[in-house]
């Protein structure tokens, strides 16, 4: 799997994001340990509401890690949680793991590497929001989003992907996402705002909170969304691989 994003505003910060104005440039000359939280809740007929996918990715030096190492990460005082270790994945030592945690909550995360505490910070997970999408879409007009939210979050974005046939080397894919105010609660697509590859054409529009928050070399950041699909149904996993898309993808805009 890959992993997360956030932005700042409005919210309590800690020392060390003190001036902080914006998600800075996760590289590994800045970060060790990129961290994503992202609420599971409505993937799927039997996912528990207070599930969460939570992804770890090593950006240091890449000798520091070997396939047997473990692991772990802790929300506050709970048990810790082993994470699956997914070996060296474009570049990067990867490890993945669900926990039971709730949106809108602070929670302070160690994590261990065979129980030798590697990072530590505190981070709200989003509220969540909650979209109302049009029943077809039509890209040659605007389509209309609303939602709602019990308080705002750090950041939030939204937008439309499309997605044509797998050629076998790459899939046809466009995108159009813009940053919101944390106080938007609609937001109007334009007409024309992505391609269209053709009759197999899927389109998915995704309404996402962040929240984010910088401990000395580790970036945490806690991701909700909301999404429909027309012409084509994804898995779990592909929803999750979007969320992820679409925040590293903003991250880099911030």
């Amino acid at each position: 799997m890959l992993v997360i994003l956030l932005a700042i505003s409005g919210c309590k910060k800690d020392k060390d994001n003190d001036g902080l104005t914006g998600i800075p440039d996760i590289t590994p000359a800045n970060f060790d340990w990129d961290i994503y939280i992202l609420d599971l809740a409505g993937m799927g007929e039997d996912q528990r509401e207070d599930a969460y996918y939570v992804s770890c990715d090593w950006l240091g030096n890449q000798s520091a890690f070997t396939q047997t190492d473990v692991l772990t990460i802790q929300f506050n005082n709970a048990t810790p949680i082993t994470l699956q270790n997914y070996g060296y994945w474009f570049g990067e030592w990867s490890f993945a793991a669900e926990a039971m945690l709730n949106p809108g909550t602070s929670y302070n995360v160690k994590l261990f590497k065979n129980g030798t505490q590697q990072a530590s910070g505190t981070i709200k997970t989003a509220y969540r929001c909650y979209a109302n999408f049009p029943a077809y879409y039509n890209p040659s007009t605007t389509a209309e989003l609303t939602w709602s939210l019990n308080n705002n979050n750090q950041f939030q974005t939204a937008g439309v992907s499309s997605y044509g046939e797998w050629s076998g080397e790459e899939e046809e894919y466009d995108e159009h996402f813009v940053e919101l105010s944390p106080s938007a609660r609609s937001y109007t697509i334009p007409a024309n705002a992505v391609d269209n590859f053709g009759e197999w054409t899927e389109y998915e529009l995704l309404v996402m909170q962040i929240n984010f928050t910088k401990s000395g070399r580790s970036a945490f950041m806690a991701v909700q969304g909301q999404g429909n699909s027309y012409e084509g149904i994804p898995t779990k996993d592909a929803y999750i691989s979007g969320l992820i898309r679409q925040a590293r993808a903003m991250r880099k805009q911030l």
